[in-house]
């Protein structure tokens, strides 16, 4: 007597491939829009009871592309500064 299957194996084979398509592409998407992403800029003041003070500011966002352009072989290196500053001010 020979088994019969509920699930075929094509079925099975279409579900593994449509899986693992929307894998890669979630996983493109979440790497791409990280990659993407806008800088951000906070500046920090803390007030406290006591006689202590904190401020934290932000330097300037540092932006680098890297494109075809600029990121070939004997094009130099792509370098940017930034400084931050922060003050503690204790009783």
């Amino acid at each position: 007597m020979q088994k019969k299957s509920n699930i075929k194996p094509l079925i099975l084979t279409i579900i593994a491939v449509l899986t693992f398509t929307i894998a890669v592409v979630g996983a493109s998407f979440a790497y791409f829009t990280a990659q993407k992403g806008t800088g951000s800029s906070a500046n920090a003041v803390v007030k406290t009871e006591t006689t202590d003070a904190l401020t934290f500011q932000v330097g300037n966002p540092i932006n680098i592309e890297a494109n075809q352009a600029n990121f070939g072989s004997g094009t130099g290196n792509k370098s940017y500064e930034t400084t931050a500053t922060v003050n503690l001010r204790a009783n």
